[in-house]
């Protein structure tokens, strides 16, 4: 009965008796001395004792007690948390909720849906019972689906609720779970006069599920496509209709990119279009290579590259101009490369052109990194790539070089085009494979060792023994290559066929400096100067604060000058911080996540970089757009407040030149 009572609003109060405690109001001082022993617990993982403070007469000790395990999620907790689902404190009730949401342990899911409260008209209760919703999306049995879908009594009025609902069907499609009802309510709220922060999880839905069958509501996505006027949700939309090629949408899709100013829209409509015959879109693909926006133009060279054609391959060379950005030009020759002849013209002279890029010294590694990918399109080259491959080169030349002979090994016309020299070619790629791991960076280990263990290369019968790869392990420095050893550890057990090991962790923590955090504001500023131009962000002291002392002190230390963008994902990110400029690098400790009931809902979000939970070191990303899958998985310790349109100019191998913090 309390499942039903629950998504219709008629359900059992729970009676709390009154509170005999002096505690009136949850009081959040940071300068507590028992609240900085919580968050200090919260990093050293201190279960006993943080249970200790749910039970804690000071219900701001109780909530952050709650709070720390959003992110320490240890199911040892679960009891003391669904306790507090009836605390006198709706602040707690909500933190606690959101807990047991991240512990996504089924246990829960009966305590949270007995926990809903009666809808308050005055919100008090509504952010409470949207974490409830949201949290039974994280953990919920599948049969919950369709009554959360179904749920007519939300007014259009009650946002949060609405949020909550929305995002409790969106986290079951993140576990894959889903239902027609669900479909159904998310294109009412796409369709109808919804609140946007609503629209936005409705068309994140549309855009992250490519199986939702969308056709019988095709008309109604594309209506809402072309009109609406949030680029956040047209540039879901548009992947969403895009990807399922209804030709009879060919043409009104067309027409509305002709007419779409937002760049992200446009780039998300091409890197579908894709889907359609080749005839109908060539002509408009050809024409966006001259785009002087680099990311639309680099959609279109990246159709040619996955879906050109042999015949047409000599005319896309009439589309490289000189004003081009290098990065279009190298992925034109990219496309004139992989779907070329064997011994065409065309053929000959993307390979010369992309020789220039690898040597000419005024490209930098990033440029000449694309150049090695693109030669990686024809197996011939593999000879050249092991050439070029230096131990003074930067470490994201060596990277991707590893990465274009993997490529190589993949190719599935490697033997046709090596002939009687591929066995050669495969001995020789593995040999320098071996040399390579002997001598590497973490990156390097880390690609290498990958192709080695890549069963569909099958690299193991070149070597008369794989004990490199074991020296190579001990060889790592820990915690700085701990994502590397785990991975290394893994291969080196898929080798061997047995058992991986469980992954290593950091025993390096880096703690709260209380000292640093009293000389800051709540909202600390940093100015970012890069090569395109100033972004200024605002982080969140208060709400992630080992996260954002840690980016301090490596700002006030100058570690991140004249470090690169190094992984730019159009409408998705902006990435750096890497010491290597590769992704792979570190520095010798770790710090804990801080999960916080927050939402990627906008961006411009600031974010840590991280391969599992606590993993966090230096890297950080600033989002492009709504980004709700990463919630509750990724820090959010700030935002841009100035400058997000150079955020959107940022290219890969864009250079920070300094950071500066101000109180």
């Amino acid at each position: 009965m309390l499942k039903i009572l629950f998504f219709s609003f008629i359900i059992l109060n729970a009676c709390v008796p009154p509170s005999e405690e002096e505690f009136f109001e949850v009081n959040i001082d940071y300068k507590d001395d028992g609240l900085r022993k919580i968050l200090d617990l919260e990093i050293r993982q201190d279960l006993d004792s943080l249970l200790i403070f749910m039970s804690h007469p000071n219900p701001t000790y109780r909530l952050f007690a709650a709070k720390s395990f959003a992110s320490f999620q240890s199911e040892k907790a679960i009891d003391s948390l669904m306790k507090l689902l009836n605390d006198p404190f709706i602040e707690v009730r909500t933190a606690s909720a959101f807990a047991l949401g991240q512990i996504k342990n089924v246990k829960a899911e009966e305590f949270l849906i007995s926990a809903f409260t009666q809808q308050d008209s005055n919100d008090v209760n509504n952010e409470f019972n949207a974490t409830i919703l949201e949290s039974i999306g994280k953990l919920g049995n599948e049969k919950y689906l369709a009554p959360l879908s179904t749920v007519t009594t939300y007014r259009i009025t009650d946002t949060l609720l609405l949020e909550g609902q929305a995002r409790g069907i969106y986290q079951y499609g993140l576990r894959k779970i889903f239902h027609p009802e669900s479909q159904k309510l998310m294109l009412k709220f796409l369709v109808e006069d919804y609140p946007l922060s609503v629209q936005k999880v409705a068309a994140n839905y549309f855009q992250r599920f490519p199986d939702l069958n969308l056709d019988d509501a095709k008309f109604q996505i594309l209506k809402v496509m072309q009109n609406h006027s949030d680029p956040d949700i047209r540039m879901c939309l548009a992947t969403a209709i895009t990807r399922k090629g209804y030709l009879e949408l060919l043409d009104p899709i067309l027409s509305f990119y002709s007419k779409e100013k937002d760049y992200r829209v446009k780039c998300n409509l091409l890197k579908q279009i894709h889907v359609y015959p080749y005839i109908n879109i060539i002509e408009k693909m050809l024409v966006e290579l001259s785009n002087k926006n680099q990311n639309i133009a680099l959609a279109a060279a990246d159709y040619l590259i996955g879906n050109g054609i042999s015949y047409d391959a000599p005319i896309y060379a009439n589309f490289l101009k000189n004003d081009q950005e290098p990065l279009v030009q190298i992925k034109i020759h990219q496309a004139i490369l992989k779907n070329s002849g064997n011994y065409s013209g065309s053929r000959n002279a993307a390979i010369i052109a992309l020789k220039v890029f690898v040597e000419k010294s005024t490209y930098n590694e990033y440029i000449k990194s694309a150049a090695i990918e693109a030669l990686s399109e024809d197996p011939r080259n593999y000879q050249y790539i092991m050439d070029n491959y230096k131990e003074e080169s930067p470490a994201v030349l060596k990277t991707k070089s590893l990465g274009g002979l993997s490529d190589i090994l993949k190719n599935e016309k490697f033997n046709n085009l090596l002939g009687g020299s591929s066995k050669k070619a495969k001995n020789d790629i593995a040999l320098f494979l071996k040399m390579a791991i002997q001598g590497g960076s973490a990156g390097v280990i880390d690609i290498a060792s990958s192709i080695i263990s890549d069963e569909t290369i099958n690299l193991k019968e070149e070597y008369d023994s794989t004990t490199f790869l074991s020296v190579a392990l001990n060889k790592l420095k820990l915690p700085d290559n701990l994502e590397t050893y785990n991975s290394l550890n893994a291969a080196i057990s898929k080798i061997n066929g047995s058992i991986a090991p469980e992954p290593l962790k950091s025993d390096k923590i880096k703690d709260i400096n209380w000292i640093l955090f009293d000389q800051y504001s709540a909202t600390p500023k940093v100015k970012i100067t890069t090569s395109k131009g100033e972004i200024v962000l605002e982080l969140y002291k208060n709400a992630a604060p080992l996260s954002v002392l840690n980016f301090i002190e490596l700002t006030k230390s100058g570690f991140y000058n004249n470090k690169y963008f190094h992984r730019v994902i159009t409408n998705f990110v902006a990435q750096a911080g890497c010491p290597q400029g590769d992704g792979y690098g570190s520095l010798d400790y770790t710090i804990r996540s801080e999960l916080n009931n927050t939402h990627y809902d906008d961006e411009g979000y600031i974010g840590y970089a991280s391969s599992g939970l606590h993993t966090e070191s230096t890297q950080w990303f600033i989002t492009h757009c709504p980004t709700p899958h990463l919630d509750g998985k990724y820090t959010i310790f700030g935002k841009v407040i100035s400058g997000m349109e150079i955020v959107h100019a940022i290219e890969v191998g864009d250079k920070i030149i300094r950071l500066t913090v101000n109180n």
